[in-house]
């Protein structure tokens, strides 16, 4: 299983996603113990370097972002989505600058240089709040670095002004920081999470794909059950994330809203943004299919749901996230 976006090295743990939660609870080491089947963890920098490692076969589960998948589908890596890993938290929705730079506000920023990597998610979110901004992409310099430790290093020692933050409370309450752009309440900025399957694995195991994905699901509805709250937040503070951390960046929705993982029309109009938004920022061609829902194989969640008797239990959101019949979460 390939964790994108996680801590390479000393902490095997992110913070906030179905995926790691299952890695914690060893649920799928659970699911295969009698088997004989090993589940072996590797956490990558970001969507590049998974999509390096999927090429490479060395990974038959991907957890990452739209970005990720997008980018393997240009690459020519055939990849099933299976399910949405996270909806409407989003994620590198803060831009940060250190405590004592000069710069208050976006449009000071302007010509400045902001550390990013080239390729992942962020980077797009990035460019689309400069843009809200009224800052071209080419009116800022990116400095284009390998992983979020490295982004953060870099505005740390000036090398860069800013850069995006997905949980910046632990150093801004450390004085490290200062927040200039908070696009958290903005459905435009939402990049949501997935996991898929490489596409040979898929037709080889289709009996493990699917208890893959009961487990994930199971573990899905038991995130979103706000009496879990607390065992949830737990285990995410293993990343090295503060209580305080964890309790600002997931107080604005419901769990259930945050963590439903339905491949509905909201997700794929996410999808379908990205592809959009990484031509006209970054210039990258995308494969071209008659729909991305084609990229998806949605057989093993609709059984998921089905015999762990969750059909109900998720609302399908429309394409602009809000619940499809108007009911409010």
């Amino acid at each position: 299983m390939g964790h994108a976006g996680g801590r390479a090295g000393a902490q095997p743990y992110t913070a906030g996603n179905v995926v790691t939660t299952v890695h914690q609870l060893g649920a799928l080491e659970a699911e295969f113990a009698t088997d004989g089947i090993r589940v072996d963890w590797t956490y990558h920098s970001g969507g590049p370097a998974m999509n390096d490692a999927q090429a490479r076969g060395l990974v038959d589960f991907a957890f990452d972002g739209i970005g990720g998948v997008s980018r393997a589908r240009a690459a020519g890596i055939k990849r099933k989505l299976l399910l949405r890993v996270g909806q409407n938290g989003n994620s590198f929705c803060y831009v940060v600058v250190r405590a004592d730079s000069p710069f208050q506000t976006m449009t000071d920023l302007r010509g400045r240089r902001f550390a990013t990597i080239y390729g992942a998610g962020g980077h797009i979110t990035l460019c689309r709040m400069l843009e809200k901004s009224g800052i071209g992409v080419h009116e800022v310099e990116f400095v284009n670095l390998d992983s979020a430790a490295a982004v953060l290093t870099a505005t740390a020692t000036g090398e860069t002004d800013a850069n995006v933050m997905a949980r910046p409370f632990d150093l801004l309450t450390q004085k490290k920081i200062r927040i200039v752009y908070d696009g958290t309440r903005d459905p435009e900025l939402n990049l949501a999470g997935s996991l898929s399957v490489a596409g040979e694995f898929e037709r080889h195991y289709p009996t493990i794909v699917q208890r893959v994905v009961n487990v994930l699901v199971k573990t899905a509805a038991w995130t979103c059950d706000e009496a879990n709250r607390e065992a949830a937040f737990a285990l995410w503070t293993k990343a090295g994330l503060s209580r305080e951390e964890l309790e600002r960046n997931w107080a604005a929705l419901p769990l259930k809203l945050r963590y439903s993982p339905l491949l509905d029309a909201n997700y794929f109009a996410q999808l379908r943004r990205y592809i959009a938004d990484a031509r006209r920022f970054e210039g990258t061609t995308t494969e071209q299919l008659v729909d991305v829902k084609d990229w998806a194989e949605p057989k093993y969640l609709t059984r998921a749901l089905e015999e762990l008797g969750l059909q109900d239990f998720w609302l399908e959101c429309d394409a602009g996230g809000k619940p499809v019949g108007g009911v409010d979460l």
